[in-house]
């Protein structure tokens, strides 16, 4: 009605990419759904108005991340495989978000904007 939405969803560096030694397949299934999702429902909201973008942030400090983060296991892929070499701290996903939810991004839409400290650079 309004001719005008922002929608972000969010993703995953695993919506684009794998990792050897890590079982996610069923997760990497969702997030690469998550982004086709975001691919088509940008096309078909386009002329209402309406853009669809999503971000992917790597591995931040969550509810779901702390025992991957803590016990050493991812923490020591990400220290010797991302080239940041450290997990995303507080706040680094704010400028995606506001990015997309602004007016900057009112020519931006079915992307996925990676916030990932490189992985998905190698």
């Amino acid at each position: 009605e309004q001719h005008y939405g922002k929608i972000i969803n969010i993703g995953s560096i695993h919506s684009t990419v794998a990792m050897p030694g890590l079982p996610l397949s069923a997760y990497a299934t969702t997030k690469g759904a998550v982004l086709m999702m975001t691919k088509a429902l940008a096309n078909e909201w386009a002329k209402s108005g309406i853009t669809v973008n999503a971000i992917g942030p790597a591995y931040f400090p969550s509810e779901m991340t702390a025992s991957m983060l803590e016990d050493g296991g991812i923490g020591g892929i990400i220290a010797n495989a991302c080239p940041m070499g450290r997990p995303g701290r507080d706040g680094e996903l704010d400028g995606a978000l506001i990015y997309f939810a602004s007016d900057a991004s009112s020519y931006t839409t079915g992307q996925l904007l990676q916030v990932d400290g490189g992985w998905t650079a190698i």
